[in-house]
């Protein structure tokens, strides 16, 4: 979920009409938290070009391209978890001729798992407008 979508949610969790499910917590930083039914709502945010990961740029039914999606995952043990093959493996090459800059070489073989048909949902088309019940 990006931040609008979720500065909308906040502002509906204060409308007596929609609110309910949204309730906040401070984490071990100090910073707040937002949840939805006590699932934590986490946000994508940019890329390494600063880019918006999820920005209100998919396809809507309607169709024209202003909508987004929300996506909720379970990372419960048996629904969607990050697996490894190997142990990790990491090699120092040393320092490199031409420059002062070390090397180093690590080989993870990992991945992602989901083990149950519901461990991840898509709720797709998601107008950039108020949240309402």
């Amino acid at each position: 979920m990006n931040k609008a979508m979720r500065r909308r949610l906040s502002a509906a969790a204060r409308k007596y009409d929609v609110g309910g499910y949204i309730t906040y917590e401070l984490d071990a930083f100090g910073r707040r938290v937002t949840y939805y039914n006590d699932l934590p709502i986490l946000i994508v945010d940019k890329d390494s070009t600063n880019t918006d990961i999820l920005p209100f740029e998919e396809a809507a039914s309607s169709g024209t391209a202003t909508a987004t999606s929300i996506y909720c995952v379970s990372f419960s043990e048996g629904m969607f978890n990050a697996i490894q093959g190997d142990d990790i493996d990491v090699r120092d090459l040393g320092e490199v001729d031409d420059s002062p800059v070390y090397r180093t070489r690590v080989e993870w073989d990992c991945g992602i798992a989901i083990y149950h048909g519901r461990a991840a949902a898509r709720l797709w088309t998601i107008s950039d407008a108020a949240v309402t019940a």
